[in-house]
């Protein structure tokens, strides 16, 4: 088995940084299994569906999601460790069927997959049901995974598995002053890490006029269902804000066979 360091070191100066297993250490060894060109083709057409759309909004927010083609080499990695995760051997295909993979661009549904999370369907986030749209109060933590107690992990459900995918620099905030300028970033299990904070340019949009804010992640980021995460953020505002997150999710198809509404 490769060690995270040894399998993502070709797309290293991309990021200038190694993306992060679940708070994994790089020396760490992980599954993995080398996925198909079939399989490749089906994750790239999701891909660049969506980069294209975000190339029409702004130009400077899909260069810098795909850095040259490495977001979607990190996108065939993580596809690759899921797949060999599983406890059964399936193959990707786009769209899904019964006893594959899917790949999808993150939407709500998939970070909050069940309305009320338990140990058994650990969804814990501070995003609702159905929405990116978060309710913040200045000076009050909120976490785009976990809830300060309770870590967040993908779906562990029997064959409703999946993994999450964030990009590098993959939070944007839509049409208001940015809301955030503080971070904390820990995972199950190691929580020695300090906050991470922005440049004081943080409110400027990343295209002129063009209400689209974007902020640094340290790495881009894999969340998977068997290691939990905590994504902390403290506001500077009170009001709504939304924060999309920009990524993949991997999942076996029976948690998405049909369009989803949680409840």
């Amino acid at each position: 088995m490769p060690t995270i360091r040894q399998l993502f070191a070709d797309i290293y100066s991309a990021f200038k940084s190694l993306p992060s297993l679940s708070g994994r250490e790089p020396t760490e060894e992980v599954v993995y299994t080398e996925i198909s060109q079939e399989e490749k083709d089906a994750i790239a057409e999701v891909y660049y569906n969506g980069l294209a759309q975000i190339a029409k909004i702004s130009q400077v927010l899909a260069d810098d999601i795909d850095r040259n083609g490495a977001a979607l080499q990190l996108l065939y990695k993580a596809a690759g460790i899921f797949k060999e995760m599983l406890p059964e051997r399936k193959s990707y295909s786009f769209p899904s069927t019964a006893g594959s993979l899917g790949a999808a661009w993150l939407f709500p549904q998939a970070v909050k997959y069940v309305a009320t999370p338990s140990a058994t369907a650990p969804a814990y986030t501070s995003y609702p049901t159905n929405s990116w749209t978060l309710s913040i109060t200045a000076g009050q933590p909120f976490y785009f995974f976990g809830d300060g107690t309770n870590y967040y992990k993908a779906s562990p459900q029997t064959a409703k598995h999946s993994m999450l995918v964030i990009f590098k620099n993959g939070l944007v905030e839509i049409g208001t002053t940015p809301s955030i300028q503080q971070f904390r970033l820990w995972f199950e299990g190691i929580s020695k890490y300090g906050i991470y904070t922005l440049p004081p340019v943080v409110d400027l949009t990343i295209e002129s006029n063009k209400p689209i804010y974007q902020y640094q992640t340290p790495r881009p980021l894999i969340i998977t269902y068997d290691k939990g995460i905590m994504w902390k953020a403290l506001p500077s505002r009170t009001g709504s804000a939304d924060i999309r997150i920009l990524g993949f999710v991997f999942y076996e198809h029976d948690l998405f066979p049909d369009t989803t509404w949680v409840a």
